[in-house]
């Protein structure tokens, strides 16, 4: 607003100087008037365009009204030649040509600042980061399509006013993006910034164009699933060797890239040796599908646990079935807690055996790592 004022001021100050009126020099530098490009007609006849002399000796005998004066958007002007000042004012027409474009161009400005400041009114912000639009809502926050200043394009996670209104979900929530901002491996989403607005926490992470590994079709061969799940694993052990358990493993958390590579996301329940003393009793968070019996039962989490709900996810996504699941969510933690493990296909040979150790009932009988689930699955046959 203040460039537009002083714009104004500008145009104001710049009309009082072109419509005062102009004048030549007297005496001999009589005709050379300002601004130039007057034609001016002599009593004997004799014209010119000023800036000009008045003929030597002619001054004493011009009569009066015989010099013509004439420029395009001036009134013109019958003068005689005293030592007086001829004036030459601006037309209608002149005014119109030498200063119309001046105002347009401040009301193109006035116009253009007023259509930006609506645009920037309608843009909606959190952070330092535009908001697109929303590509993705959950119990507890909204994901949104959002960029930075230089146009790089983020996911932005934003929590409803009520999830963050406990102390407890505001440490979650802390937790989850220091423990993502410090993880740097290309299998896990990172995350950039964090902050609170309008009483609502927000995260800004890696923005993966790509469906979740829930949206994908399926069942996989196994080669396929062999694949898909060594570069899950890389991702896990990486995490596990910086000692962070994701424990809520999912298909719904593990987005996909463009070229399919799968990236682990949504830290929200990660448990760090950083933060073992955050609270003095385990709470039984996560998903009932995939979650693994010493979670259900408050017994503490470890890398094992996140196996397990990896073993379920390599079940579900080999034979397109959970390999338990209830009529409701207490059914389904129950079958977790004591039904068998379904019988799988026995090829390809070691694949079956693998998952089935993996959703072991006591974590001790579980692969030990990410790392030796990696390098059982590499000396499968095919």
């Amino acid at each position: 607003m203040k460039f537009l004022l002083l714009g104004a001021l500008l145009c104001l100050l710049a009309e009082v100087v072109l419509w005062w009126p102009h004048t030549p020099e007297p005496r001999e530098q009589w005709l050379q008037t300002i601004p130039a490009g007057a034609t001016y007609r002599l009593a004997d006849g004799r014209t010119g365009v000023t800036p000009a002399q008045m003929p030597a000796g002619k001054l004493s005998s011009t009569p009066e009204g015989s010099i013509q004066l004439d420029r395009f958007g001036y009134v013109s002007e019958s003068v005689e030649y005293t030592k007086e000042p001829v004036r030459l004012r601006l037309s209608p027409l002149g005014w119109v040509v030498w200063h119309g474009p001046l105002w347009l161009g401040l009301a193109a400005v006035t116009a253009a600042w007023r259509l930006r400041q609506r645009g920037q009114e309608e843009v909606r912000t959190v952070g330092p980061y535009r908001i697109h639009e929303q590509v993705g809502r959950g119990a507890s926050a909204e994901v949104y399509r959002a960029s930075d200043r230089k146009g790089q394009l983020l996911a932005l996670k934003w929590l409803f006013e009520h999830s963050g209104g406990t102390e407890e979900f505001t440490n979650r929530f802390q937790r989850e993006a220091e423990i993502c901002a410090r993880l740097n491996h290309p299998g896990i989403v990172r995350v950039h910034a964090w902050g609170e607005q309008d009483g609502r926490l927000w995260m800004a992470q890696d923005w993966i164009d790509g469906p979740t590994l829930e949206q994908r079709p399926g069942p996989l061969k196994p080669d396929q699933l062999v694949r898909l799940i060594s570069s899950i694993l890389q991702a896990l052990d990486y995490a596990h060797q910086a000692g962070v358990i994701h424990r809520d493993l999912k298909p719904s958390n593990i987005l996909l890239r463009a070229d399919g590579s799968p990236v682990i996301a949504d830290f929200g329940l990660a448990r760090s040796a950083h933060y073992a003393t955050i609270t003095k009793t385990e709470t039984t968070l996560g998903t009932p599908t995939y979650m693994p019996p010493e979670q259900i039962l408050g017994q503490g989490s470890d890398p094992r646990s996140d196996l397990y709900s990896l073993g379920c996810m390599m079940f579900w996504l080999w034979l397109g079935k959970l390999p338990f699941l209830g009529s409701d969510p207490i059914k389904t933690l129950l079958a977790h807690l004591h039904d068998p493990v379904p019988v799988m296909p026995s090829q390809p040979e070691g694949l079956a055996q693998l998952i089935t150790e993996m959703l072991s009932k006591e974590r001790e009988s579980r692969p030990a790592s990410a790392r030796e689930v990696l390098a059982r699955l590499q000396q499968l046959p095919g």
